[in-house]
């Protein structure tokens, strides 16, 4: 009974679970056995549990989740909340899916409801603020709804008698000063997403460690393309007790059972827990479209930080921030980009750009991807989507086009019904883009472009939707485009193909703010792999390069066509290029027509 007694290092919260698990015989025989003082102790504790239920978990997360919000978890999800208890620094680099910030916000959860309201602070951060809000506090917020917790949840802020206990925000990547003033007698720090924070706020975080009951809790995938991160060196240090998960570590490559999910709403059929795990299908996709020793393979399956990063032309981070983000730029125009494959490659791939939203549209292989005439046919399959859905921006569903009808084309539609041209806005209509000057004016809703990768097969693919176009079967503006030609700007590109790729970085670079103009949100994930392979060389003139597709199936990581019918659809061609912009004067220079 020592080992029980209140006053003994062994925490209270093995007072609580003995007192909840033993048989009556025993409580009395151990109780008899205690001095007045100890007895009085318990009877404390007895008394706090009788008033706020909750604080019988102070000391027991495992208990928090299993008995006090009745839900159930795996063992790597048992040892990071134990780790969270017994040490000051825990870091976690994981793998994809592994359920780390569910088991986060359960975390956040323990450590307000069971502390002494008044003494507690969590504070929980990430790189971008949109991380902060849609991924930890999403599942905050949802646990808190679900639970009934106390106090009021919103969007980053959990209040509790007027008095907030836990907020998330995302600090200036540079500024030390961020974290300044964060004191509590329990504070909990919570890093979501780790692999993106900066050596700036990495110490900062660090400054805040000196509270005796102070926990740090380090989140997140390896980055792909940096060596050498603050998280990092955080996951090889002695001050931090390290828990990695690979995916072979997680249930579905385990056999682990799992239990029934509690966490669902109740409407949802009942499944697995290890049904929202990563699972065998997505490793096999991976490696089989990556290869095992990729970058995205090691951080991303086997949660292993990269030793040697290669020249990657988009970093992984802000691919991952683009499919999460849901406020991309405003454009009314549809684009597809369409890449044939004719040089070898895998499939025949179709990219819908909605404004600055991405998604694929069309993937095959086969036979049938050789006969230009196929090929040609599923495009303006997709052309004629697109041009519905302008139709359809602009009058609803009140006059539904059809491509059964091609006699009267959305476009067309617009020029019957758009009597305010003047005879010098009517002159500079381009086929499928109606008036330039009236789309500039908000006249039109927007136009559909189609940009195919023109080498072998694409050249017949490109002839046959101009013929098509000048017979009335379509009104999309269509080139080809030849990914070998001489870059625009030549003195920095070898090729049209690295201006593409340097194209698509552009867009997705964030700003000051987080933001990004281009959303990737729900694409799938081999295209989201391929677009982090891009690898830019230097040739012989210091011009940058990509690393061609034939040497990076020679290194078996699969041709990328899906990520180059992207940056065909975010790629605009020069030749397209109209006068929009105001005149300029005598010795001006417009740069639209250069």
């Amino acid at each position: 009974m020592a080992d029980l007694n209140p006053s003994s290092a062994s925490l209270e919260a093995r007072i609580v679970a003995f007192l909840r698990d033993a048989t009556p015989l025993r409580r009395r025989e151990w109780l008899a056995n205690l001095t007045y003082e100890e007895r009085a102790a318990v009877a404390v504790i007895v008394q706090r549990i009788a008033e706020d239920p909750w604080s019988q978990y102070r000391g027991d997360p495992v208990g928090f989740v299993e008995r006090g919000l009745c839900e159930t978890i795996w063992s790597k999800q048992r040892e990071i909340l134990e780790s969270v208890r017994d040490n000051k620094r825990t870091a976690v680099p994981a793998c994809h899916a592994p359920g780390k910030s569910h088991l986060a916000a359960r975390i956040v959860a323990y450590w307000t409801m069971t502390n002494p309201l008044g003494t507690s602070q969590v504070v929980t951060t990430a790189t971008t603020f949109r991380q902060v809000r849609n991924i930890l506090w999403s599942h905050i917020r949802t646990l808190h709804s679900r639970h009934n917790l106390d106090g009021d949840c919103l969007t980053t802020e959990w209040k509790r008698d007027a008095s907030v206990v836990a907020f998330g925000f995302a600090p200036a990547q540079y500024n030390e000063t961020a974290l300044q003033g964060i004191h509590a007698p329990n504070l909990l720090i919570v890093v979501d997403e780790a692999g993106g924070i900066s050596d700036t706020i990495g110490n900062a975080l660090e400054a805040l460690m000196t509270g005796e009951n102070t926990r740090l809790l380090l989140l997140g995938n390896p980055p792909t393309d940096t060596t050498n991160s603050w998280f990092e060196r955080a996951c090889r240090s002695n001050l931090y007790n390290t828990i990695r998960i690979s995916a072979y570590d997680t249930p579905n490559f385990t056999g682990e059972p799992t239990g029934t999910c509690t966490t669902c709403p109740p409407t949802v059929k009942k499944h697995a827990i290890a049904t929202h795990l990563v699972d065998k299908q997505w490793v096999d996709d991976i490696i089989h479209e990556l290869g095992d020793n990729s970058p995205f393979a090691q951080a991303r399956i086997h949660a292993n930080f990269v030793e040697n990063t290669t020249n990657r032309i988009i970093p992984a981070s802000w691919i991952d921030e683009a499919t999460r983000n849901t406020n991309p730029a405003h454009s009314n125009d549809i684009k597809l980009g369409v890449d044939i494959a004719s040089d070898g490659g895998d499939e025949f791939v179709i990219a819908r750009i909605d404004g600055y939203t991405a998604r694929i549209i069309h993937t095959s292989s086969g036979d049938a991807n050789a006969n230009a005439v196929t090929v040609a046919q599923t495009i303006l399959k997709h052309i004629h989507d697109a041009e519905a859905t302008l139709h359809n921006n602009r009058y609803g569903h009140h006059e539904q086009w059809s491509p059964d009808h091609p006699q009267r084309s959305p476009h067309q539609h617009e020029q019957q019904v758009n009597t305010t041209q003047t005879p010098d806005e009517q002159q500079v209509n381009t086929r499928g883009g109606g008036s330039l000057l009236g789309r500039a004016k908000g006249g039109l809703p927007g136009m559909v472009s189609v940009k195919v990768d023109a080498i072998g097969l694409g050249w017949g693919v490109v002839s046959l939707l101009e013929l098509w176009g000048r017979e009335g079967l379509h009104e999309a503006r269509v080139v080809g485009v030849n990914v070998a030609e001489r870059a625009v700007d030549a003195g920095r590109f070898k090729n049209v193909r690295a201006e593409m790729w340097w194209n698509l970085r552009v867009l997705l670079e964030p700003d000051s703010g987080g933001g990004q103009l281009v959303s990737l949100v729900g694409l799938d994930v081999r295209s989201v792999g391929q677009l982090g392979l891009g690898e830019f060389v230097a040739d012989s003139s210091g011009r940058l390069k990509v690393v061609g597709k034939g040497e990076m199936r020679g290194r078996g990581l699969g041709s990328p066509d899906r990520a180059e019918a992207l940056l065909l659809g975010f790629y605009e061609p020069r030749v397209w290029v109209a006068p929009v912009v105001a005149p300029v004067s005598v010795g001006q220079v417009n740069p639209w027509l250069m």
